[in-house]
């Protein structure tokens, strides 16, 4: 097995897009370094101008970084960047401030794609020790912190656009939080340049084409949005 990135072609590329995110990286990218995974991995980062010293911590570790002027950020457009630098035959995303647990974070995460027909998984996502109360109760409301595997196609369903709202936003759950994507479907299928909601709308397109999507909640990461009593 492979303990962190690889000169030679990796099996796995981590891609982080990153904004003012240096007091995450600084948790995060120990963890990545951890990691085990057979046929080794690489990082890949875009950040958009960060003030806070981002772009050091992450050539600190290693990670190649290039950097965009903050209003040229688009969710879908730069994770699609980031993806068009990857060498890596499947393309693992990950929100900044998300934390994997465990050093087989992303080998239990690609472990979907033993599966030949899915294109995409995603991870468990629950919150992190210290948050507080509310913010733990919302993201523990959430799909995502299932602890219940799912795999997802259209084989019995039919059109997902013939489907009723709620099942229909229920089967193309997807998160970017903790993604991970075949590279070779994904150069058919990148993400839609959309305001946001980029990982759903991709899953509308991965379905459709006949691929399955698959949740994975042996693959952690822990991660919120903060909430308060007054902000709820």
């Amino acid at each position: 097995k492979a303990n962190g990135p690889l000169m030679n072609t990796p099996k796995v590329s981590v891609l982080l897009p990153v904004y003012n995110g240096r007091r995450h990286l600084e948790r995060l990218l120990p963890r990545l370094e951890a990691q085990v995974v057979e046929g080794g991995f690489e990082v890949l980062a875009t950040d958009s101008t960060s003030t806070d010293g981002s772009a050091e911590v992450l050539a600190a570790h290693g990670v190649a970084c290039e950097t965009i002027p903050q209003p040229e950020f688009r969710h879908g457009r730069t994770r699609n960047e980031l993806a068009a630098r990857a060498r890596g035959e499947l393309l693992v995303f990950l929100s900044q401030d998300a934390l994997p647990e465990g050093p087989d974070f992303i080998a239990n995460l690609v472990s979907a794609f033993e599966d030949e027909r899915v294109a995409g998984a995603y991870g468990r996502i629950l919150p992190p020790a210290e948050e507080d109360p509310l913010t733990a109760r919302t993201v523990l409301r959430q799909p995502e912190a299932s602890g219940e595997a799912q795999t997802r196609d259209l084989d019995e369903t039919g059109p997902v656009w013939d489907l009723p709202p709620a099942e229909r936003a229920r089967w193309l759950h997807f998160n970017n939080v903790a993604s991970a994507i075949r590279a070779d479907v994904f150069r058919a299928l990148p993400f839609p340049d959309v305001p946001f909601g980029e990982d759903f709308a991709w899953a509308a397109r991965a379905l459709s084409a006949g691929h399955r999507i698959r949740f994975v909640p042996a693959a952690v990461v822990h991660h919120a949005h903060s909430y308060s009593a007054r902000s709820a």
